[in-house]
């Protein structure tokens, strides 16, 4: 699963519905902010890594609170279980839901992923989550998400009853748009870690332009894409925090960019490797793709 770079304003408050029983399948730090707000509104998550690994504790700093500590309980396949949450790679999801998946449909999966999976709703969730070496699991969000149109009917309620805010049903374009959205954040991110560029070249406008020709060596591809609803407002807030100099007094959302990209970068790279293909004819493979967009973004047109 990858971060997904949207700024939010608070946290959602303490919820007070009935407790749920969620398994999470998912080691990345969004599975693991998943399972500490679920537990924080006083569900019971039980959570495992994809291929069923238990998970050791952590602690956690979010954003505007106090720091706590998620202590994740160990999921089976025979854990009584009302719903399952995926949090894993786009290109591990189809696995995990035949592996994890319940047959009655009662799947989430937290994924920017623009492909609806049958008996899964897609759910793009708005938060930030890195889990840094020093800190622990950093949180930023509100609880909002989005959930493409094609997911099943019952996809409101069953997040309503987690604890999460829908801000609404969305087209596979724009969902598909959310996940170029973040893809034009790690491509600026892994350049300033190469030096490519520096922070002060940072902006709105580099940011949508980036996004933009994603948008179009995607144009080819099975499903249209469109700039999201608050992508400008979304990236004028990230650019101000990329460029500001971060410190370990900085708030969470700075010290998350900063173990982004730090060495090795593994979180970058994985998700920037699913749109390398398109971005092949515009030169060698062997040149970065971060660097060819940044070339195309700063010295030629955006139409």
């Amino acid at each position: 699963m990858r971060p997904i770079l949207v700024l939010m304003g608070q946290l959602m408050g303490s919820f007070h519905l009935s407790s749920l029983a969620v398994r999470i399948i998912g080691a990345g730090a969004v599975g693991m902010a998943c399972g500490y707000l679920l537990q924080r509104r006083g569900h019971k998550p039980l959570h495992v890594s994809m291929r069923g690994a238990p998970l050791r504790e952590l602690p956690v700093a979010m954003q505007g609170t106090a720091r706590g500590r998620y202590r994740p309980e160990a999921a089976t396949h025979a854990s009584p279980t009302d719903i399952t949450l995926f949090a894993v790679g786009p290109h591990e999801v189809a696995g995990a839901l035949a592996t994890w998946g319940q047959p009655d449909g009662r799947n989430l999966v937290f994924c920017a992923h623009p492909e609806p999976q049958e008996g899964a709703v897609m759910v793009f969730p708005q938060i930030s989550a890195e889990i840094c070496p020093m800190r622990g699991l950093g949180i930023v969000t509100s609880g909002a998400v989005e959930i493409c149109n094609k997911s099943q009917p019952h996809a409101p309620g069953l997040l309503l009853k987690l604890g999460f805010r829908l801000v609404r049903m969305v087209t596979r374009a724009h969902f598909a748009g959310r996940a170029l959205q973040t893809a034009a954040s790690y491509v600026v991110l892994l350049a300033l870690s190469r030096g490519e560029m520096t922070r002060d070249q940072v902006s709105q406008v580099l940011l949508i332009d980036i996004m933009r020709l994603l948008m179009e060596a995607m144009r080819g591809a099975e499903i249209a894409v469109q700039l999201p609803d608050g992508c400008s407002r979304a990236f004028a807030e990230l650019a101000l925090h990329i460029c500001a100099p971060t410190s370990a007094e900085n708030d969470v959302l700075s010290q998350n960019l900063e173990a982004l990209m730090a060495t090795p970068q593994r979180k970058l790279h994985g998700h920037l490797a699913l749109y390398e293909a398109p971005w092949r004819r515009h030169g060698p493979a062997s040149d970065g793709l971060a660097a060819r967009l940044i070339d195309f973004a700063t010295s030629k047109p955006v139409l």
